[in-house]
């Protein structure tokens, strides 16, 4: 009897959400297609979580954990309401969920943590920094990849697979203070 592998879906969800499993399933999907309000994104968001695992049996969600500084608020509130989707459809499918932050994303793809040109305006930055990964995704991948989010997809499916774990680093001892 063959050993099952676990099938890890990887997300780097967003407006446009990509998404990569280990069965080679991929691509991205655009919450925008759902509607203009908030409510109908989110149910379009889970329902097409919910498909994907039963569907192709997932037994891993990983998926970006984006905390950092928007430049508008509605795109932080969209992240903090996709990612409560998230561990709430893993939760009723009691599928166990790993999380990382773009910055880790980006070193473990590329080896740098910025992925972006250095000295350079924000804006070039990110565009330098997402064309990298794509780059990056396109070379251990096998196949062009020419979008970001499919791109981040891919790398989380992947540390999510590896069983990828951020090293932890040693608590400072406490100094006595001398009375």
């Amino acid at each position: 009897m063959k050993k099952k592998h676990p099938n890890v879906l990887g997300l780097d969800q967003a407006t446009v959400t990509g998404f990569a499993d280990g069965q080679g399933h991929h691509g991205i999907f655009d919450l925008r297609e759902a509607g203009d309000s908030m409510g109908a994104r989110l149910n379009y968001f889970r329902n097409t979580l919910n498909n994907m695992i039963q569907r192709w049996l997932v037994s891993k969600i990983s998926f970006e954990y984006a905390s950092y500084a928007s430049l508008s608020g509605s795109v932080s509130d969209l992240h903090g309401a996709l990612r409560g989707i998230i561990l709430m459809v893993a939760d009723t499918h009691n599928i166990p969920v790993v999380w990382y932050s773009p910055s880790t994303i980006k070193k473990y793809a590329t080896g740098s943590g910025k992925a972006g040109a250095k000295g350079c305006d924000r804006r070039k930055a990110r565009a330098e920094s997402k064309l990298r990964m794509c780059q990056a995704a396109t070379k251990e991948f096998g196949f062009s990849v020419t979008d970001d989010n499919l791109a981040d997809a891919l790398w989380i499916q992947r540390m999510g697979e590896v069983g990828f774990e951020i090293e932890k680093k040693a608590k400072p001892k406490r100094r006595k203070v001398k009375k």
